[in-house]
């Protein structure tokens, strides 16, 4: 009886085993910025945001799109891109991606190409991005087994603390 049971239980665990190693990690990559209004204000309230990725800081061509509602305290905020519309690795094949933010009521500074353009709006910041080092490790490994971020993020003891 025992030998039944140790044996449908040893199937179930390897049963089980193979679906929880299957689950991709998201692409999610956080963002923190400050929202300041025409005099230099902090703004607080709800926002929606528009953030655009390009190719280059200027003149680029637009690569991603995604708008997000967003909770303003005291001119700071903090969202997490690719939760509304996906990030494709392939967006980061290149060395330099340029992030753009902005509200949706402003638009975003124009794009010329012949170069910087003289803005007819306020002055939107454009930030340089880089891919995560762990998405470059996984898209140009060479291994036998697949590289996990489980892999490249080590896990801290419990015993001691994280280092300030």
């Amino acid at each position: 009886m025992k030998t039944i049971l140790r044996t449908i239980l040893l199937t179930c665990c390897l049963a089980i085993l193979p679906a929880g190693t299957s689950f991709a990690a998201p692409n999610l990559i956080n963002y923190q910025g400050v929202l300041t209004n025409s005099g230099g204000a902090p703004v607080s309230g709800s926002v929606s945001l528009v953030f655009r990725l390009y190719d280059a800081e200027t003149a680029g061509t637009k690569l991603w799109e995604e708008t997000q509602p967003v909770q303003v305290q005291n001119g700071t905020y903090s969202v997490l891109l690719d939760s509304v519309t996906p990030l494709a690795p392939s967006l980061f094949n290149a060395d330099n991606r340029w992030l753009r933010a902005s509200t949706s009521t402003v638009s975003p500074m124009p794009f010329s190409p012949s170069g910087p353009t003289v803005p007819t709006v306020p002055t939107v910041p454009t930030v340089r991005t880089m891919p995560p080092p762990w998405l470059t490790l996984l898209l140009t490994s060479v291994t036998p087994r697949p590289i996990t971020p489980a892999i490249l993020i080590p896990k801290r003891s419990p015993r001691r603390p994280p280092p300030t």
